[in-house]
């Protein structure tokens, strides 16, 4: 799981948290777009 971190962290030194954004969208599957968004929003509050 450490390199996971390591990884993700260093992709978002280097290329910023939008390039991070739209790697995650790529991979997520589209039924748990809308779910994802809730959960984001959720953490906003």
């Amino acid at each position: 799981m450490a390199r996971m971190f390591d990884k993700l962290f260093g992709m978002l030194k280097r290329q910023g948290p939008q390039a991070l954004i739209d790697a995650a969208i790529k991979l997520l599957p589209h039924e748990l777009h809308e779910t994802t968004f809730a959960i984001a929003t959720d953490l906003e509050n």
